[in-house]
C-alpha cells in the first residue's frame, strides 16, 4: 500500500530530544520548539506534543518523509509555524498509522 509515492518518501528516523523550549509566540501556548538529532545533526521542530522531555527518543519525520493522516498521506517540507522554522515532524501513534491497542 501507498504506492511508488510511499516507497521514494524518506525514512522516519529514531531522534533523540536535545531541547524543549517554548514557542516565542504568546499566543502559541500548545505549541513547542524541539531542538532533535535524528543523526544527522540538530533540527528545530514546532511541535504540539506535551510528553516531550530532553533526552527522550521519538520518532522523527524529517523532510522529505510522509506521515499518516485520516485524509491520507501529508508529505513533510520546511514549514514556518507562526514565524519559528520547523524542519520535520515528531511523530505519535497516529502519524505512524498505528491505531491504539
Amino acid at each position: 500500500a501507498g504506492g511508488a509515492a510511499a516507497a521514494a518518501a524518506a525514512p522516519k528516523l529514531v531522534a533523540r530530544v536535545l531541547s524543549v523550549g517554548k514557542h516565542p509566540d504568546k499566543k502559541a501556548t500548545k505549541l513547542s520548539v524541539c531542538s532533535v538529532d535524528g543523526g544527522g545533526g540538530a533540527v528545530a521542530v514546532v511541535c504540539g506534543a506535551t510528553n516531550l522531555r530532553e533526552g527522550m527518543l521519538t520518532v522523527l519525520a524529517p523532510v522529505g518523509a510522509s506521515v499518516a493522516t485520516p485524509k491520507g498521506a501529508l508529505a513533510i517540507k520546511p514549514a514556518q509555524v507562526r514565524s519559528v522554522d520547523s524542519h520535520g515532524m515528531l511523530c505519535g501513534r497516529g502519524e505512524l498509522g498505528m491505531t491504539a491497542a
